[in-house]
């Protein structure tokens, strides 16, 4: 869309809110969806909009499906409710959320204490940035990372690349010598990770541990810092 190539962009309408002057809120969402179909079976010349069909079966097995697919997730709808605006308990959404791993070059401390990781992959021996990781840190791991990153701290930035300094945090760089697992939603496209949420942390030097990649994927320039890639799914 950014290069301007929309001519073969389809839009799927999952929806429909108003006919006319009719309100269709208020009808069961399988009525709307039956009005939408019939609209749609009106204009059998268009292709630019598509139904975007409902799936009645175990949301688990769509959200597996979608995740494999590489899509973001899921929405999961009441087929008896009518359209009600914000966020309510008729309907969910369930995210893919990909696990990685990745090197600690750095924390952040906010007026609070602690408040995350900096996160860095390996290419040609260079540490390039990916982004931070504020949340999923236990009490229990707290006071053993802690200690451990104060030992590893240095003057130096392990990374190659430089890092945004966001106002309130203060940056405390630390020897490339632990490695994060994390889950994350996606990627921005500058490369940065999103929504990332600590799973563990590990020395590096642990043989008994065999992360799924600390180090750029084949064919990905991080020079150009744009990460992009599929992400496996975990």
């Amino acid at each position: 869309m950014k290069g301007g190539k929309t001519a073969s962009l389809i839009f799927f309408a999952f929806d429909l809110l108003f006919l006319g002057d009719q309100d269709l809120r208020a009808l069961p969402l399988m009525e709307r969806k039956k009005q939408l179909q019939a609209l749609l079976a009106e204009n059998k010349d268009q292709t630019m909009i598509q139904l975007a069909e409902h799936l009645d079966v175990a949301g688990s097995d769509v959200l597996k499906a979608a995740c494999n697919l590489k899509l973001e997730g899921i929405l999961s709808k009441r087929l008896s409710e009518p359209y009600i605006s914000g966020r309510t308990g008729i309907w969910t959404k369930a995210k893919c959320r990909a696990t990685q791993h990745a090197v600690v070059g750095g924390w952040t401390v906010s007026p609070k204490g602690f408040s995350g990781l900096l996160l860095g992959v390996q290419q040609e021996k260079k540490l390039f940035p990916i982004g931070r990781v504020g949340t999923g840190f236990p009490r229990k791991l707290l006071a053993w990372l802690v200690p451990r990153l104060k030992q590893l701290e240095t003057d130096i930035s392990p990374f190659a690349a430089p890092i945004p300094r966001k106002a309130g945090r203060t940056i405390h760089w630390a020897k490339p010598e632990l490695v994060a697992g994390f889950e994350m939603t996606s990627w921005t496209n500058d490369g940065v990770i999103r929504q990332a949420s600590l799973q563990e942390v590990r020395e590096r030097t642990d043989k008994s541990f065999q992360p799924d990649w600390i180090n750029l994927p084949e064919g990905m320039n991080a020079d150009e810092r744009r990460l992009q890639m599929k992400s496996p799914i975990g």
